[in-house]
């Protein structure tokens, strides 16, 4: 069916600046039996919970949005339980992978097919540097999500004085959400997403060139820093489930951070706009109203397999 889905998707949805979204969702379950469940984050209850998750592949352009394909995720203890796997008929092929992993398959086998400029998704995929790796190695554009706490580097900053021995000093590191707040109120640019039938949907955003401290205090490469934030009093869905910034919800904003690469492509080599950065942003959002319907309208979520043994 996925064969069949994929070029009917692409011939009447394809877009050369189309989106490639990925984003995992959890099916509740009571059960120890269905292949992959335990207790883990299940967002559909928004905490830790017993279940299944998918990781999706959707596809997002003007036209309209769908499901591509899917991956079921097998936790490493169930991959490493083979008479588990076996009474549930797991086939003997299937091993461990990350969900960053089964993008990447996902990415690998149906990338070349759907038109596309841009992959997006949450910061579960973000935060994970070699992922965001794999991707520039690909020449894929990217706006990945990131947690609050993601240490950076202002590569537009000024650097602290010299004081005339060694090494010239630069900026230094600091988490996303202290630069952030050292920011003053001229950096927010503010941007009409889209008319919603309360009137324009509006977001205000920043973008800065970065570097990134990845795992023993290694230094990433260049990637553009985009921030968004809205009023909490404003429950109109724009962007996709992360981790926001709650630090500052008292002072009336949600704040949400993402990582995009620089030169990554001939298309990269152009510094993206924040009004293209917001389109990608909001694909996310559209893979869940995808979820939202197929668990809604078509029983996504619901479904019974029974051995007959």
């Amino acid at each position: 069916m996925i064969e069949m889905l994929v070029p009917q998707v692409a011939d009447r949805l394809g877009q050369p600046d189309a989106i490639i979204a990925f984003d995992p969702s959890s099916f509740p379950k009571r059960g120890t039996h269905s292949v992959g469940v335990k207790r883990q984050w299940c967002g559909h209850r928004d905490k830790v919970d017993n279940c299944q998750v998918g990781v999706f592949m959707g596809y997002v352009s003007d036209q309209d949005h769908a499901l591509l394909d899917f991956r079921l995720y097998l936790p490493e203890e169930w991959a490493r339980d083979e008479q588990r796997c076996q009474d549930c008929h797991v086939p003997p092929e299937i091993r461990y992978q990350t969900r960053q992993d089964q993008c990447l398959e996902m990415l690998d086998q149906w990338g070349e097919q759907v038109p596309h400029g841009w992959v997006t998704g949450d910061d579960e995929f973000g935060r994970h540097t070699p992922f965001r790796q794999a991707l520039r190695e690909r020449g894929e554009r990217y706006v990945l999500g990131v947690p609050c706490n993601t240490t950076i580097r202002d590569l537009e900053a000024l650097p602290p004085e010299y004081q005339g021995r060694g090494r010239r000093p630069k900026a230094p590191w600091q988490s996303v959400t202290d630069w952030r707040q050292s920011l003053p109120p001229t950096a927010w640019r503010r941007l009409t997403v889209r008319d919603g039938e309360k009137g324009p949907v509006e977001i205000e955003m920043v973008k800065r060139r970065v570097q990134t401290r990845l795992e023993r205090k290694r230094t990433g490469p260049e990637e553009w820093l985009v921030v968004t934030r809205r009023p909490l009093a404003d429950d109109r869905t724009l962007e996709p489930k992360a981790s926001p910034d709650a630090t500052d919800q008292d002072a009336g904003y949600r704040h949400h951070y993402y990582l995009t690469p620089t030169g990554v492509s001939e298309a990269a080599l152009k510094e993206p706009s924040l009004k293209e950065l917001a389109r990608v942003i909001k694909a996310g959002a559209c893979i869940e109203a995808s979820f939202i319907r197929g668990k809604g309208e078509v029983g996504m979520d619901e479904y019974q397999g029974m051995s007959e043994d």
